[in-house]
């Protein structure tokens, strides 16, 4: 349920896409998922609500010593492609641009097991943040969310330190917190290969499945400015 009498505006024409991930040890079983949308009309007084949706570039390079062939990154990218279509080695190299870092200088963070990555973008609206959400895979170790990191008036939107794949949930903040245009949001990710000492070394970059990873996050915002179309 969207706070302060909001919603996500449809045009007619739209489309809406279902996207589901299924990741079985066992053979499946029948999909019993439902979708359940509450509209209104479109000369409802509701406020047009935005969902932004920033995402950050993964590198998790193999332990040291690991020799299997997708510890190589080109090999593991080019394989990433063979799964999911171009896009599957296509999205990290645009990732990377997009936050201003290397693949080495993330792979530089890979201790003990363990690897990070941070992205920054700017709050495209003036208006209120209402929800937060997080999103990482299964070697997720910790996520945050930040508005204005290392000033003053920081304020941390999300903070999972201690990540669980089955907490993937739109938070509604308290009170809704206002915004202006051009505000950094930094999204913050960690991982842990010992989450999953089992699983078989590959280069791991921003992919879709399972055993891949993600740093990706959105917040709704309802803007200040409500003339939209």
């Amino acid at each position: 349920m969207y706070p302060e009498n909001s919603g996500i505006l449809f045009q007619p024409g739209d489309a809406v896409v279902l996207q589901i991930h299924y990741h079985y040890a066992e053979p499946p079983v029948p999909d019993q998922s439902t979708v359940s949308l509450q509209t209104d009309p479109g000369t409802a007084k509701l406020k047009q609500l935005e969902i932004v949706n920033p995402i950050g570039p993964v590198e998790i390079p193999c332990d040291p010593g690991a020799t299997a062939p997708l510890c190589n990154r080109s090999a593991a990218l080019a394989d990433d492609a063979r799964l999911y279509g171009p896009a599957g080695s296509f999205i990290e190299p645009g990732l990377l641009l997009l936050c201003n870092r290397t693949a080495e200088q993330l792979a530089a963070t890979y201790h003990d097991g363990v690897a990070s990555s941070s992205c920054d973008s700017k709050v495209p609206e003036s208006g209120q943040i209402v929800g937060v959400l997080g999103h990482m895979h299964t070697l997720g170790k910790s996520f945050r969310l930040t508005l204005n990191p290392g000033a003053p008036d920081q304020q941390v939107l999300l903070d999972i330190p201690n990540w669980n794949f089955d907490w993937q949930m739109n938070y509604q903040l308290q009170k809704p917190l206002h915004v202006t245009a051009g505000q950094t949001v930094r999204m913050e990710c960690s991982w842990d290969r010992s989450l999953d000492p089992n699983r078989p070394q590959k280069y791991i970059v921003f992919a879709e499945g399972t055993e891949d990873e993600m740093c990706f996050s959105t917040y709704a915002l309802i803007p200040d400015n409500q003339n939209q179309g």
